[in-house]
């Protein structure tokens, strides 16, 4: 064969740096010159900042239990808050004239953001004092508030759609929000035990 159809050898770039051969093709002169200009310092405190990201993130996650828990017990808070504003605005139809009715509703409003705005409060504040994540007991006391939270709250929304059309809206509605409270409470006194317990240093 002669050497004019001999196959032309077609260059293709790689990017993973390997040549044909299997052996790593040698940086870019202006590569090389880029990693050696940078001082150790600065790359030292690159890897030092990543590391420090690193940790805070696992300590955040370490902190899981108690947070989901913790707004879980807030969501049933709120739940029942909406109870509450829908069996005012309920109460509110059976006013005399348009403008009490209008005064009706809008304190049902404004009670139910300061409902809501004691919840946040409760979830946030009060429910991470006890809750703090600082020892894996403390935490399974968050997965276990997390667990009857979310059991507790569960009910709401088909105890609110039972109420559509029963004889008493009202007491319906009463009793739906009084089942949630219960079982709020429920799930408060179970993270005081379970606390008091981490706490006393018992298994």
């Amino acid at each position: 064969m002669t050497p004019r159809h001999l196959p032309r050898r077609i260059a293709v770039s790689d990017p993973t740096g390997v040549d044909a051969g299997g052996g790593r093709r040698p940086r870019s002169r202006k590569s090389q010159m880029a990693a050696s200009s940078m001082p150790r310092d600065l790359r030292l405190a690159r890897w030092t900042a990543c590391l420090l990201v690193t940790l805070a993130f696992a300590g955040t996650a370490a902190a899981d239990h108690c947070r989901s828990g913790c707004r879980a017990q807030g969501g049933v808070c709120v739940a029942v808050a909406h109870i509450t504003r829908l069996a005012c605005k309920l109460a509110c139809r059976g006013l005399a004239t348009r403008r009490l009715r209008a005064e009706c509703a809008r304190q049902c409003r404004l009670t139910f953001r300061d409902a809501v705005d004691a919840c946040l409060i409760e979830a946030r504040v009060s429910c991470r004092q006890t809750c703090d994540g600082s020892t894996p007991c403390i935490e399974a006391c968050g997965e276990q508030l997390d667990r009857c939270g979310k059991s507790t709250r569960r009910p709401a929304r088909r105890c609110r759609r039972r109420c559509v059309r029963p004889p008493d809206r009202l007491a319906c509605l009463a009793d739906c929000a009084t089942a949630l409270r219960a079982g709020a409470a429920g799930c408060v006194a179970g993270l005081n035990a379970c606390a008091a317990v981490c706490k006393s240093g018992s298994p």
